[in-house]
């Protein structure tokens, strides 16, 4: 039997909301800003063992993009977190030896970083089919965090497609 969770006990690991913080910071915006309404303090963020609600994150996110007026900053984030650079996760997916390998590899680690979203994977015999499963309500951070997915996901497809058709159908 799985283990249900309703969406508003999910916690996630604190690793990518502290680069996001990062980031900011390194533009100029204060942490406070940023953590603002959060119930997050940035020396919570320093320890990667630390877990945060999914409401948390949403309000991480809207700071976010009420400071920026960014709403795509996701990107930006995604190319920074991506799959191939993301400690533990980045080296399983290095490690792997096919695309689809990897991106199994990468849905069962992205449960922990980030339980609101899960890949559903088919696959053909010349093709792996991937799709995006809300597993919680992302409301108005909708964009931000499928931008952060979409960006992330580049340099693993890039990593196993030799095709440069492929790669620049990703370029952001």
């Amino acid at each position: 039997m799985k283990h249900s969770t309703r969406h508003t006990d999910l916690v996630m690991s604190v690793a990518n909301p502290s680069v996001l913080v990062v980031m900011l910071g390194e533009m100029g915006y204060t942490e406070s800003s940023v953590l603002e309404n959060t119930n997050i303090t940035g020396a919570q963020l320093q320890d990667f063992r630390n877990l945060m609600s999914f409401a948390q994150y949403k309000r991480l996110i809207r700071n976010t993009i009420r400071i920026t007026n960014d709403p795509h900053f996701g990107l930006k984030l995604g190319q920074r977190l991506n799959f191939t650079g993301f400690n533990m996760l980045g080296l399983g997916t290095v490690a792997s030896e096919t695309f689809l390998e990897a991106i199994r590899f990468a849905n069962r680690a992205h449960a922990v970083i980030n339980p609101s979203v899960r890949f559903v994977i088919s696959e053909g015999k010349n093709f792996v089919h991937v799709d995006l499963e809300q597993t919680a309500p992302w409301e108005d951070a909708q964009v931000f965090i499928i931008d952060i997915l979409i960006a992330a996901c580049h340099d693993l497809v890039s990593m196993f497609d030799t095709d440069s058709a492929m790669r620049n159908w990703f370029t952001t």
